[in-house]
């Protein structure tokens, strides 16, 4: 007779599944954490303004009828910076034309079989990326002009996104900033900062208060949603302010780590214009989200050597 099959039970199931499986963390799994935690933020803090903290204010805050243009203004203001901060997310993350491509190097070396010079050959897409192009393992591309992954908007930010990256950064610490003042106006009416009471905006002791009866839900939290947006704000001016300054210089993040300075325009206003564009192209950036041409390609550059000499690849 065939010995019968020995039944497996559910519990020994799981426990190969689990042996089986890698809890190591991948980096593929980063940018969608990432932009998982920038939308789970974006929406709770406009949900929160929009329906508890803007009422709240004008509601205390206010004469009779409350001066309904006032509150109504306030609810706009938050509703606007939720949009241009999704905008330009959006117009970040959905970016591919600084995707460098077979067909990039024909437009100026069509003809040619080896690598350009002041171009290298990337094995991993297996063709020749201009000057200032980077392999990106996140994105699995290269990338025009690569300055850094963003975990946030979960693409790389290259040639033709710098600019909605910096302006959805502007618009982020705008938002941030309002949503915590309105956070804080709120509590501060409930448990006073210049007070004895102000121990309460120390984490561990606010959840001690909620654990012992003495506080409430919903001021726990909106603390921690305050803390939260305090540091989301930290952040994003970090960055807003790391990326004026590495536009002013000409550079990139690598080429500032490297000291690499071969791009650098003649004047700060050339620096600014080959990243952002034009004043005006700006401008209408910062305004109505949509997207705009560079004045360039991102394929060739020029480079200027200690002599003054100038060469362009």
């Amino acid at each position: 007779m065939e010995e019968r099959r020995r039944h497996i039970t559910l519990k020994e199931k799981l426990t190969e599944h689990y042996q089986k499986r890698d809890f190591k963390p991948k980096k593929s799994s980063a940018s969608t954490y990432g932009m998982l935690f920038y939308w789970g933020v974006t929406v709770s803090l406009l949900l929160e303004g929009v329906l508890i903290l803007i009422p709240n204010y004008f509601k205390t805050n206010s004469s009779e009828n409350s001066n309904m243009i006032n509150y109504f203004c306030a609810q706009l203001v938050a509703i606007v910076l939720a949009i241009e901060s999704i905008s330009n997310w959006i117009l970040s993350h959905f970016s591919s034309l600084h995707y460098v491509k077979r067909e990039t190097k024909d437009k100026y070396y069509s003809n040619a079989t080896e690598t350009p010079p002041g171009w290298k050959p990337c094995i991993i897409c297996m063709l020749d990326a201009p000057p200032r192009s980077h392999h990106c393992t996140l994105c699995n591309h290269c990338i025009l002009k690569r300055d850094h992954h963003c975990f946030f908007t979960g693409s790389c930010v290259g040639y033709h996104n710098q600019r909605y990256f910096v302006v959805f950064c502007f618009y982020n610490c705008l938002a941030l900033a309002y949503g915590s003042c309105l956070q804080l106006i709120l509590l501060n009416e409930e448990i006073p900062i210049l007070s004895e009471a102000a121990i309460f905006y120390l984490p561990p002791v606010a959840l001690w208060q909620l654990f012992t009866g003495t506080t409430t839900v919903m001021h726990v939290a909106i603390l921690f949603h305050m803390i939260i947006a305090i540091f989301c704000f930290v952040v994003s001016f970090l960055f807003l302010a790391w990326q004026l300054l590495i536009i002013c210089q000409g550079q990139t993040s690598y080429e500032a780590w490297k000291q690499i300075s071969v791009y650098q325009k003649t004047s700060l206003l050339d620096n600014v214009y080959s990243s952002l564009g034009s004043p005006s192209q700006f401008l209408l950036c910062l305004l109505i989200p949509g997207h705009r041409w560079m004045p360039e390609d991102g394929i060739q550059w020029t480079t200027e050597t200690k002599a003054g000499k100038k060469h362009s690849f």
